[in-house]
């Protein structure tokens, strides 16, 4: 009974894991394919600010904010910011009980350091709320938003990478397992 427990527990945070990750990329496909190619056309075909993955200038954030039409700009305030709030709380949740799951809970702080992801995403997203609603750009807040702009993809793709690491690590050692149990029996 004790091991039917165990093994419904695990498939539970299992399943709780996985929904974490699908509903993220669903929300992350939506944005991709929906919104982001929305205010693209908005925008005379410009790259939105949250998708400039090596940042912006003051020239071109002035650029999006004069061809962004009222309805685009009105779009990216109300619906891709809102989404784009959701979306790292999830993929951030995710990291955190993934990385948790592959170092067996043994590495605390690299599970907690995936809450980077919603603070550095959050202050991006400010960021952009303010350049949209203001009649003028600030040097200084373009160059805030573009740094966490390019911040916030190195850290996803950060934790992307430890994440790979970390299942192929675990896979090896799975095997290696087996490979020596099935050798000594």
């Amino acid at each position: 009974m004790k091991n039917n427990k165990y093994v419904r527990t695990l498939t539970e945070k299992w399943w709780f894991i996985i929904a974490t990750l699908v509903s993220s990329q669903i929300l992350y496909l939506i944005m991709m394919f929906y919104t982001f190619p929305y205010l693209s056309k908005e925008s005379n075909h410009l790259l939105p600010l949250d998708m400039r993955a090596s940042g912006y200038s003051v020239n071109d954030v002035e650029l999006f904010l004069s061809t962004i039409s009222d309805k685009g700009r009105d779009f990216y305030i109300n619906v891709q910011l809102p989404l784009d709030m959701v979306y790292p709380l999830l993929f951030s949740l995710f990291c955190i009980l993934i990385l948790s799951k592959l170092t067996r809970g043994k590495n605390a702080v690299l599970s907690l350091a995936a809450s980077l992801i919603v603070v550095i995403d959050y202050a991006e997203n400010l960021c952009i709320y303010l350049l949209l609603k203001k009649d003028s750009v600030s040097s200084d807040l373009v160059s805030w938003s573009s740094v966490l702009t390019i911040t916030k993809n190195i850290v996803y793709n950060a934790f992307l990478i430890i994440i790979l690491f970390l299942m192929l690590k675990n896979i090896v050692s799975f095997v290696r397992n087996k490979i020596t149990l099935k050798s000594q029996s």
